[in-house]
C-alpha cells in the first residue's frame, strides 16, 4: 500500500494557487459553502520555517482540508490507478448475506 505524506501547508497553498488561477471551481451546495467558510476562517502564521495554517479555537477545518486533498489528488499522477481500483470494487457484486446465520 502506498502512503502519501503531505503537509497541511502544502495542501492549502496548492488549493489557494489553484483557486487564484481559476483551475478549481466549487459546486453549489450547503457542504461546499461550509467548506469555503472554513477556508476563509483559516488563520495563517508566518514562521521562519514557512506559513502555518490553523483553524480558530472551537472551529473546524475538516471540510476545508478535504477540498485541499481533492485538489491534490485530482492532479496526482496516480489518479487513474486509484480510479481503476474503485471501478473494480463497484463492478464486483457482493455475495448475498445469509441472514439466517445471524439469528
Amino acid at each position: 500500500m502506498l502512503v502519501y505524506t503531505i503537509g497541511r501547508t502544502y495542501l492549502f497553498d496548492l488549493l489557494q494557487a489553484q483557486l487564484q488561477a481559476r483551475q478549481v471551481r466549487l459546486a453549489q451546495g450547503a457542504d461546499v459553502r461550509r467548506a469555503y467558510d472554513q477556508l476563509t476562517k483559516l488563520q495563517t502564521e508566518f514562521r521562519d520555517t514557512g506559513i502555518v495554517y490553523s483553524c480558530p479555537v472551537g472551529q473546524h477545518d475538516d471540510l476545508a482540508i478535504s477540498l485541499a486533498i481533492l485538489v491534490w489528488a485530482a492532479r496526482h499522477p496516480h489518479l487513474h490507478y486509484w480510479a481503476r481500483a474503485l471501478e473494480r470494487r463497484v463492478r464486483r457484486p457482493r455475495p448475498p448475506v445469509n441472514w439466517e446465520a445471524w439469528t
